[in-house]
């Protein structure tokens, strides 16, 4: 029986009474981490491959690549489970590989795969699933984890601690077909409460910017940094982003990285960032300045966290050029509360 469950309290209620990082928390009330999902948990979200977060360019499609004869990758990002999935030559399992690279490392706690609908035959019997931090280094996952011949088949790692931005998927044999072996979906999930979580996207909430000479500010929140938001420097400057009515987040970091179509000289160096729910009353999270460096940089809120509808970045300076442009601003933290 659950501990949260018998003594009445949700399990973040657990973990801040205790005092203790979740990971801690779950080996000393003893609450079973493996498969089924934990009582007192968050199902698992949609981490990436299910819309359009890119405003246009699904961040699934473009993160997937895979060996020689992978054919229909793009088949992969939907959440409409009865298209045509992607699929390779049966001559070719065993070699054959789908790999995602997410952008930044993710810890995932359910890897939910489908099979193509129309051709069960062809469906992903076994399969082999690998991760990585740098995509040189594999830890498995899996090793041979069983696929039902349609439908969709989770596997479940409650287990697993680690932030990996690769993930790869070796098919080990088919349901029969003598031509193909397939994939109909595959979604990477997390927990709710497991950070960082992608908050926003280009296409997922409203951006706003004080100053805009070119691009837009809905840019800073692509899955990379091939677009921008530029403005002349000037004092007071600032992105905003706005989530809807009763849709607030809890960002507990972001990270900042300048655009590929500018030196970056010209990125956000000095910097904090505010919440705010009625878009008036602001509570600073975070202070900083970022490295004058092409790098992906991440900083934490160590001021404060909450849950917010509106954010806010204020820029003070740059890292010396006349011009202000900043190719990606992501916010990471809890999706919901």
């Amino acid at each position: 029986m659950a501990v949260a469950k018998v003594i009445g309290v949700a399990w973040a209620s657990v973990v801040e009474i205790l005092g203790i990082a979740k990971a801690s928390a779950k080996k000393v009330i003893g609450v079973e981490t493996a498969a089924p999902t934990p009582s007192g948990w968050s199902d698992p979200i949609l981490q990436i491959g299910a819309t359009a977060q890119d405003g246009g360019t699904v961040p699934w499609t473009q993160a997937l690549t895979g060996s020689v004869g992978v054919a229909n990758l793009s088949q992969l990002d939907d959440l409409d489970v009865t298209l045509d999935g992607c699929y390779f030559g049966k001559g070719d399992i065993g070699s054959a590989w789908i790999k995602a690279d997410i952008g930044f490392q993710q810890i995932v706690k359910r890897i939910t795969l489908h099979g193509d609908s129309s051709y069960t035959t062809r469906n992903t019997k076994r399969v082999k699933i690998e991760a990585s931090t740098d995509d040189s280094t594999w830890v498995t996952l899996n090793a041979d984890f069983a696929m039902t011949q349609t439908g969709a088949s989770a596997c479940n790692l409650y287990d697993n601690e680690t932030a990996y931005r690769y993930y790869r998927f070796t098919p080990l044999e088919n349901w029969g077909d003598g031509s193909f072996v397939e994939f109909g979906k595959i979604w990477l999930q997390a927990d709710a409460d497991d950070w960082p979580y992608k908050l926003n996207s280009r296409s997922y909430g409203t951006y706003t910017a004080n100053n805009t000479l070119n691009g837009e500010a809905r840019n800073l929140g692509r899955w990379d940094n091939g677009d921008f938001w530029q403005s002349a420097l000037v004092a007071g400057n600032w992105v905003k982003v706005d989530f809807g009515a009763n849709n607030a987040k809890k960002a507990v970091k972001c990270q900042l990285q300048y655009a590929t179509a500018a030196s970056s000289s010209r990125m956000i160096k000095e910097f904090s960032i505010e919440g705010s729910n009625n878009n008036a009353d602001w509570t600073l999270l975070c202070s900083n300045e970022t490295a004058n460096n092409n790098n992906l940089q991440t900083f934490d809120f160590a001021i404060a966290t909450g849950y917010y509808r509106y954010y806010r970045i204020n820029i003070a300076s740059n890292h010396g050029d006349a011009l202000l442009c900043q190719g990606k601003w992501t916010l990471l933290g809890v999706a919901a509360p």
